[in-house]
C-alpha cells in the first residue's frame, strides 16, 4: 500500500510541476520544426548519432530522471540524431510520405485520449463508428462498391493487409476444396496446398505468404518476360498453372501489383485474369499500397475497375495519403475475415463478439443516428491485433480537411513533379531513365508514369566513377550526403538503378525543383568539379 501511495504522489508531483513546462517545450519544438520542414536536411548526421548514443542510458536507470530531464533527452540529443527532413518535401526513400496538418493534429488527439479502439460500445465512444464511417469514405474515394467491400478493416500496414489477403485467400481455396462445411480457421490445412502467382511482386507478398503458413516456396513468380511491363503476367503460363492446381486439387491465389514497387507500372489485363480466377475458383488480391490512390485521376481512373474486380485488396495510408505510421487499409468481399479473426468457440466473456456487415451511413433510414452502428462488429474480430490505435482519426481528419479535390491536386502535383525529374533525366547525357517512356505501349494503352523515377548512371556518358558496377550506390550515395535531397537504391533487370518515389503534400515545384536540379547537376560533375557549396 505505501508503494503504490508513493507511486501515485511521485507521478502527481510531476503531472503538476512539469507536464504543462515541458509540453509547452515540446510543442514549439514542433512548431519551429514545422515551420523549417521545407528546408530542413533530410537526414541526421553520423556525429549528431554518435553524440546521442553517447547520451542514452543504456539500462532502466534506478531511480527515474523525471519528466525535465527525460524532455531534454529528447530534444537536445534524439531529436537531433533523427531523420530530420523525412517527414518533408525532398525525401524521396521509400514512397515515405509525410503528415497533413490535419492528420498531425488528429494523431496527437489520439494520443491525448489513448483510445483502444477495440470492443464495439457505441453509446460508449464514437471510436468504432468514426472508424466504420471513415472505411465507408475510402471506399467513396476510390470508387469501390461498397456492396461488394462489405468486411474492411485498418491494419499496421501494407504487410499486415497483405497478410490477411493471402490468409483470406487461402482459407477460401481449401474450403472450397474440402467442402463449405471445412474452416481453416478451426480445422487447419487439411493436407490441401496453395500456390501464391505473381508477377513483379513486392517482398511483402512471401512475408505474407511465410505467416499465412503458405510458404516462400509455394509463391511462383509469372511475370511476363516478353513484356515491357514489370508486372504483367505470362497469361498462357497463369491459365495452365491453375487448370492443373484445379486438377490437382491444389488452392490458387493470384496477387497483382497495382503499383509496382520500382516503377509505380500496373499489371495489366486484370479482366482476363478475374476471368481465369472465376474459370478455376482462385482467389484475387491486389497488393496496391499506394498506387491505388492515382485513381481518384481522370488520366488514371480507369484503375478503379481493376481493382474493383478484386477479392481482396492491400493498401497503405501512411504513404500517399500522407497519415502518420502506422496505418494500413484492407478491403475484402468476404466474410471469412470475420471467421478467421472472430473468437471461434472461445470467446471471452468480456469482449462482444457480433458480427455485422458494414452499414452505409449515407443512405440508412432510422429513428436514431446510432441506429445504424449497433451491430457493428468489434474491430479485434476483423484484424489481427486485439488492442489497436485508433489510426482511423487521422485519416479521417485528413480526408475531411482536404476534400477529394485537394487530395486530387496533391497525387497530381506529385506525378508532375516526378515526370519533370524523369524529363530533366532523360535530356541529361549522365542519367539513364529507367522507367518506360510514355510512348511505350502494352495492349494499346500507353504507360502512364505515375509518382517514381527509376534512373542509374549513364554506362557511358556519367563520370568515370559511376561507371563500375557499384557506380549507382556511390552516385545515391552522392545524392543523398547532399542532405539537400533522399532517394534509395535498387536492382532493375540487372543493373544496379536509383529510386526518386514522390509522395509528399509539401513538395512544392515551384520551390523544390530548383533544389533537386542543383543535386543533379552537382553529382554530374567530373571528378574534379566536386563538392557542394
Amino acid at each position: 500500500m505505501s508503494f503504490t501511495s508513493s507511486f501515485a504522489t511521485s507521478c502527481e508531483a510531476t503531472t503538476v510541476d512539469d507536464f504543462e513546462q515541458q509540453y509547452t517545450r515540446i510543442t514549439s519544438a514542433i512548431l519551429a520544426r514545422s515551420n523549417e520542414l521545407t528546408s530542413l536536411p533530410t537526414t541526421s548526421t553520423s556525429n549528431l548519432i554518435e553524440e546521442a548514443l553517447q547520451a542514452l542510458p543504456k539500462k532502466i536507470p534506478e531511480t527515474g530522471w523525471g519528466l525535465k530531464a527525460t524532455t531534454d533527452l529528447l530534444l537536445d540529443k534524439i531529436c537531433p540524431a533523427l531523420a530530420g527532413g523525412q517527414a518533408g518535401p525532398r525525401y524521396y526513400g521509400l514512397i515515405t510520405g509525410g503528415v497533413t496538418s490535419a492528420a498531425h493534429f488528429a494523431d496527437n488527439l489520439v494520443t491525448s485520449f489513448d483510445p483502444n479502439v477495440q470492443v464495439h460500445q457505441p453509446e460508449e465512444t464514437i471510436s468504432t463508428i468514426l472508424e466504420q464511417i471513415t472505411l465507408f469514405q475510402l471506399l467513396d474515394f476510390l470508387s469501390l462498391p461498397p456492396d461488394r467491400f462489405t468486411h474492411n478493416t485498418f491494419t499496421t500496414g501494407a504487410t499486415a493487409s497483405n497478410i490477411l489477403g493471402l490468409a483470406l485467400g487461402r482459407d477460401h481455396v481449401i474450403s472450397r476444396i474440402k467442402g463449405s462445411s471445412w474452416s481453416v480457421a478451426e480445422d487447419g490445412f487439411g493436407g490441401v496446398r496453395v500456390k501464391v502467382f505473381v508477377a513483379g511482386a513486392h517482398a511483402s507478398v512471401a512475408k505474407a505468404a511465410s505467416l499465412a503458413g503458405i510458404g516462400r516456396r509455394n509463391v511462383h513468380d509469372l511475370t511476363d518476360r516478353a513484356s515491357e511491363e514489370a508486372c504483367d503476367f505470362d497469361l498462357n503460363r497463369l491459365e495452365t498453372l491453375l487448370r492443373e492446381n484445379e486438377h490437382a486439387k491444389t488452392g490458387s491465389i493470384v496477387v497483382i501489383s497495382a503499383g509496382e514497387v520500382n516503377t509505380g507500372g500496373w499489371t495489366g489485363e486484370v479482366h482476363m485474369i478475374r476471368h481465369l480466377c472465376d474459370q478455376f475458383g482462385a482467389w484475387l488480391h491486389v497488393d496496391s499500397a499506394f498506387a491505388i490512390f492515382a485513381s481518384v485521376l481522370p488520366e488514371f481512373k480507369h484503375w478503379a475497375d481493376d481493382v474493383a474486380l478484386a477479392d481482396s485488396i492491400c493498401s497503405d495510408a501512411h504513404k500517399w495519403l500522407n497519415v502518420p505510421y502506422d496505418c494500413g487499409i484492407f478491403f475484402s468481399r468476404s466474410s471469412g475475415l470475420y471467421e478467421l479473426l472472430g473468437p471461434g468457440q472461445i470467446s471471452p466473456a468480456y469482449l462482444r463478439s457480433t458480427q455485422a456487415s458494414a452499414l452505409d451511413p449515407s443512405t440508412e433510414t432510422t429513428t436514431s443516428l446510432l441506429d445504424p452502428y449497433r451491430a457493428l462488429t468489434s474491430p479485434l474480430f476483423l484484424n489481427v491485433e486485439n488492442s489497436r490505435k485508433f489510426a482511423a482519426l487521422p485519416v479521417y481528419a485528413s480526408l475531411i480537411s482536404l476534400g477529394k479535390s485537394g487530395y486530387a491536386d496533391l497525387f497530381a502535383s506529385n506525378i508532375a513533379f516526378a515526370r519533370r525529374i524523369a524529363s530533366y533525366l532523360e535530356s541529361h547525357p549522365a542519367f539513364d531513365v529507367l522507367t518506360l517512356s510514355s510512348e511505350s505501349s502494352r495492349s494499346k494503352i500507353r504507360f502512364r508514369q505515375l509518382n517514381i523515377v527509376l534512373f542509374a548512371p549513364s554506362q557511358t556518358k556519367a563520370p568515370l566513377r559511376f561507371r563500375d558496377d557499384d557506380g549507382a550506390d556511390l552516385l545515391r550515395q552522392e545524392i543523398n550526403h547532399s542532405r539537400m535531397m533522399y532517394c534509395t537504391g535498387t536492382r532493375w533487370k540487372g543493373r544496379g538503378a536509383i529510386r526518386i518515389a514522390v509522395s509528399n503534400w509539401m513538395t512544392n515545384e515551384d520551390r523544390d525543383w530548383a533544389i533537386v536540379k542543383r543535386v543533379f547537376d552537382r553529382v554530374a560533375r567530373d571528378e574534379s568539379e566536386q563538392g557542394f557549396s
